[in-house]
């Protein structure tokens, strides 16, 4: 048995690698060992996404979230072994004041696919407005915190199909194609202000380019 310390990589990136030995400052062997380096995830590019956080997913019945673990460079995550903490709770409306109060043990089950992505699952116990606070804990020194876009804000409603739960579902197919055509529809205004004629002296205009210009970078 040959034990080592595994040098720093972190110029090179999340990468595979070959292992080879050389006894007694003798040629290498031909037998290689590979393994890979990855890289620590960060709360900043973390995603979710699933019918569990999509407006008229149904009560009392299993929802389905997915993480996708990211690094902070916006790489996905190749392996498991990260940790997150994942909370419900209600939103409520009294006197115009807005009150969030988290749902104590409400069991949340968190399952490692061991390639970079967990399947969140738990259960809304009844229709109204929630709340979903996804947390990355920080595993192998990472950025912890919230991940992108967390709390997420979900009406969810008494009674329904339970197939729209499922990240194969309707509700899901339906976001995803309603995403698309916002996309699609803000590309086809983008481009057409970007392809107008504008005048010298219409400052208007140049500053409305100059404004879409912005919105695109960002």
């Amino acid at each position: 048995t040959i034990e080592f310390d595994t040098p720093n990589f972190e110029k090179y990136g999340a990468q595979s690698v070959e292992g080879r030995v050389s006894v007694g400052g003798k040629s290498l062997t031909n037998s290689i060992v590979y393994f890979n380096y990855f890289s620590v995830a960060c709360a900043d590019t973390i995603l979710c996404f699933g019918p569990a956080i999509i407006d008229g997913c149904v009560a009392s019945a299993p929802a389905t979230l997915v993480i996708q673990s990211k690094d902070s460079a916006g790489i996905n995550r190749s392996c498991g072994m990260d940790e997150f903490t994942v909370s419900i709770s209600t939103v409520t409306t009294k006197k115009d004041k807005e009150i969030i109060e988290t749902i104590e043990n409400l069991p949340v089950n968190i399952v490692d696919q061991n390639d970079g992505t967990y399947i969140v699952t738990f259960q809304y116990p009844n229709e109204g407005l929630f709340e979903v606070s996804v947390a990355f804990n920080g595993t192998f020194k990472g950025i912890e915190g919230p991940v992108r876009g967390s709390p997420y804000r979900v009406n969810v409603i008494a009674a329904g199909d339970s197939l729209k739960n499922e990240v194969n579902g309707p509700l899901m197919m339906e976001s995803i194609r309603k995403q698309i055509k916002d996309v699609k529809d803000y590309s086809t205004n983008v481009l057409k202000s970007l392809k107008r004629t504008i005048a010298k002296d219409d400052m208007d205009s140049l500053l409305k380019v100059k404004e879409t210009l912005k919105d695109i970078e960002n």
